[in-house]
C-alpha cells in the first residue's frame, strides 16, 4: 500500500469495513501508522467502529484518547460504540464530557444518548434515567435540527419503562398520528393507571 494517498487508504478500509473485515481494517491503519500517513475524519470514524464492532473497546478508546483534536463525529462515534458495547455509564461520562466542551449536538448524538438511556431503563435504573431524560428533552429543544421521530419513539419507550406519563404524552405529541404503534402505547399507559377516559380510540 506504499504510495498510496489517503483517500485510497479510506476507500480500503470502508469496503472491508462494509463487509465486516473488522480485523482486515485494522491491520491497514497499524500499516497506515507505521507509513507515517495521517487518518483524517472517515478513517478515524471507520476505525473506531471497527473496534467496537470487534469488541475491542479499550482499544477504541485508545484511539480517542490520542487524537489531537476531536470533533463532534468522533465524540458521537464513541456514544454509540460504548451504548452498543454495553458501556452505558462510559456513555453517559463522555456525553456530559462532551457538553462540558460545548460541542454542537446533533440529531445522531441525542439519539445515542437516548439509546443508553433507553437502556439503562431496561435495566430497572429509573432514578438515573429520569434526570438524564430531562437533560435530553431539554437539549432537544436546543439542537438546531428538528429531531428525529426515532429519538421521539425512543423517549416514548423510556417514559413507559419509568411509568411517566407526562413525558409519554410530549413524545406522542411529536409522532405523526398515523402511526398506530405509539398512541396504542400511550393507551395503555393510561390503562395501567385506571385513566380509562384518556384511551386512544385506536384501542376503542
Amino acid at each position: 500500500m506504499e504510495g498510496k494517498n489517503l483517500m485510497s487508504w479510506n476507500s480500503i478500509i470502508l469496503g472491508y469495513l462494509k463487509v465486516g473485515k473488522f480485523e482486515q481494517c485494522l491491520e491497514l491503519f497499524q500499516e497506515m501508522q507505521l507509513l507515517g500517513v495521517k487518518p483524517d475524519l472517515v478513517t478515524v470514524s471507520s476505525i473506531l467502529g471497527a473496534y467496537f464492532q470487534s469488541g475491542m473497546v479499550d482499544e477504541a478508546t485508545s484511539v480517542f484518547r490520542e487524537l489531537e483534536e476531536r470533533d463532534e463525529v468522533y465524540w458521537t462515534a464513541m456514544i454509540v460504540g460504548y451504548s452498543q458495547s454495553v458501556r452505558e455509564g462510559n456513555a453517559l461520562v463522555l456525553f456530559n464530557d462532551m457538553m462540558a466542551e460545548n460541542l454542537r449536538l446533533d440529531n445522531y448524538t441525542i439519539s445515542g444518548f437516548v439509546s443508553v438511556c433507553a437502556k439503562l431503563a431496561s435495566l430497572g435504573i429509573g432514578k438515573v434515567v429520569h434526570g438524564h431524560m430531562e437533560k435530553a428533552v431539554n437539549l432537544i429543544k436546543e439542537i438546531p435540527d428538528k429531531p428525529s421521530h426515532f429519538i421521539w419513539s425512543t423517549i416514548l419507550n423510556v417514559s413507559k419503562l419509568n411509568s411517566d406519563i407526562e413525558r409519554a404524552e410530549m413524545a406522542v405529541n411529536h409522532i405523526p398520528r398515523n402511526a398506530a404503534g405509539p398512541y396504542i402505547m400511550l393507551s395503555n399507559m393510561y390503562a395501567s393507571l385506571g385513566r380509562w377516559n384518556y384511551l386512544h380510540p385506536y384501542d376503542l
